[in-house]
């Protein structure tokens, strides 16, 4: 099965290399352009691997990663951030919001590879040693925190 990353990216000339590097390293590639439709695409879909540019139209990257992080069903999945910001205060929002990777732009077609395959073999090592692959204790504590800071 080949493994499946989002792309999500508002700039067509970026997305269209990095579909063309991840599909030549053997992923299935699907490019969004909207911080929202990723969300539900994700949440929806499923994908082992999310390419995230920080600055896009409506809700940014960081916010797509705190929705992705928060949704049982997208909390593994791996998030590597993309941006052409250098600003040190971006890198460590985006690992507080547990982000598994920053690039910068422009990236290292090879070491974006090496990192986005590195890291979901990680992921799905990891949650192979899980019989049941349902969230766990912490996990449900922190759903239940965020659904009672939601007023839900």
């Amino acid at each position: 099965m080949t493994d499946r990353v989002l792309v999500v990216e508002d700039d067509d000339a970026t997305s269209a290399l990095l579909r063309s590097v991840l599909e030549g390293a053997g992923f299935g590639v699907t490019v969004l352009a909207d911080g929202r439709e990723a969300v539900d695409w994700a949440v929806a879909e499923r994908p082992e691997a999310i390419v995230l540019d920080v600055a896009l139209p409506g809700i940014d990257g960081f916010e797509v990663l705190n929705r992705v992080r928060r949704d049982h069903r997208t909390a593994f999945t791996v998030v590597i951030l993309l941006t052409g910001r250098d600003d040190p205060g971006d890198r460590a929002y985006g690992f507080h919001l547990d982000a598994d990777d920053f690039v910068p732009k422009p990236f290292d077609p090879e070491d974006l590879v090496a990192r986005l395959t590195g890291r979901v073999r990680r992921v799905r090592e990891a949650l192979s040693t899980s019989w049941a692959q349902l969230p766990g204790g912490a996990m449900v504590e922190r759903h239940v925190r965020n659904l009672m800071a939601d007023g839900r």
